[in-house]
Order: structure tokens, then sequence, then C-alpha cells
């Protein structure tokens, strides 16, 4: 299942649902909003070695999770998603992952997010 280890922290609830989804692709996969790696912790249990992930997100603490799941990163912005995949050598992708949701980290974190609190 899609569960983070680290207690309290977001636990995609579509996790499952996304990896039966892309579960008939190989190649090169993006999770163009990586946060926490959930979705892409589950792909990668999932579908193995028959998909490599790279993650995208502008938050710097999301590169030290992408490290600890062996997932490619790249610091950005999806809305320059071509461009990424340009300066990335990425010339064609078997998905790509947009999970638009808020999560209860982000809310939970307020200096994190640039709350005024």
């Amino acid at each position: 299942m899609g569960q983070d280890p680290r207690p309290g922290y977001h636990q995609p609830v579509m996790a499952d649902r996304v990896a039966e989804i892309l579960g008939p692709v190989e190649g090169t996969v993006v999770d163009a909003t990586f946060g926490g790696g959930g979705h892409s912790r589950v792909l990668k249990a999932k579908l193995g070695d028959k998909v490599q992930i790279i993650g995208i997100d502008k938050d710097p603490a999301a590169a030290e999770q992408a490290a600890r799941l062996g997932v490619r990163f790249v610091r950005g912005d999806f809305g320059r998603l071509a461009e990424i995949c340009a300066a990335e050598g990425i010339t064609s992708l078997a998905g790509v992952l947009f999970d638009f949701g808020v999560s209860s980290h982000q809310l939970d974190t307020p200096k994190r997010w640039g709350s005024a609190t």
C-alpha cells in the first residue's frame, strides 16, 4: 500500500489505483508532483524494473525522499516539464503523474508552506 513509514506524513489515497492504471506501461514515468514520493514508492513496488521514475518537485526536501527511494530527482516546476525532460535527455515518456491534491503534511507544516502563521 502507499503508506509512508514516517508517522503523520502524507499518505496518497489513490496510489494503488495509480499503479494499477500505469501497470501496463514500460519505460520512463515522471512523477511531476513528487512531494513525499508516495506514488513513486508504490509504482516502484508494483512495477519494479518495468519503469524508471523521474520525480519533479520545487520543494528541496523532496530530493531527500527521492534519494531514499532510489528515484531520479529534478528540482523544478512541472510547468516546465518539456524543458526538464529535454535537459535530462528524456526523449519519450511512458506516463506522467500529476497529483493536484492537498496533503495533510502541507497543511500541518505552515512555516514550510508559506502560511503567515
